[in-house]
């Protein structure tokens, strides 16, 4: 599926170009494969051959393997939430959503994963750091209202 759509979109954007000598030209585009099928992923992922019981399914994932390697892809894992092609696929409003707002926008990211995981960290850190400072407050503030209620004092600070 992605060597037939980038031929089809080098096709259109630099002229015309044969399937069988699509290989002999560098692509000057950068590919980005997605899938939001986890299980794929991984195999795809995997540099030992699939171990899968299935041999016309492991056959499968040594052509698609061959074919993302061939066209210099980069392969990513999204959620399914994330999937323009959800809208055209199944009926979900949420999809028809992304991809109306896409199109409207003419604007869809899908950025490095490293920093993603980086960004995700970031936040779980800051995180915490702020229930460790909402903790040590809320303990403050029970010990100050236990020891005004035994001197008749409230501190509401």
């Amino acid at each position: 599926m992605g060597v037939t759509v980038s031929l089809l979109l080098s096709e259109a954007l630099d002229g015309c170009r044969f399937a069988h000598s699509c290989w002999d030209h560098p692509n000057p585009r950068t590919i980005s494969l997605a899938t939001d099928c986890k299980s794929l992923y991984d195999h795809l992922s995997s540099q030992s051959s699939p171990a899968l019981d299935d041999r016309r399914t492991s056959g499968d994932i040594i052509i698609i393997r061959d074919s993302i390697s061939r066209l210099s892809a980069s392969l990513r894992w999204l959620p399914t939430d994330r999937m323009l092609a959800d809208a055209l696929t199944k009926e979900s409003p949420e999809a028809f959503d992304l991809l109306r707002a896409c199109l409207r926008s003419s604007q869809y990211q899908v950025s490095p994963e490293a920093r993603i995981l980086e960004l995700r960290a970031g936040e779980w850190i800051r995180r915490q750091a702020f229930a460790r400072k909402n903790a040590k407050h809320e303990s403050r503030v029970e010990e100050q209202s236990r020891n005004g209620a035994k001197d008749g004092v409230v501190n509401n600070k």
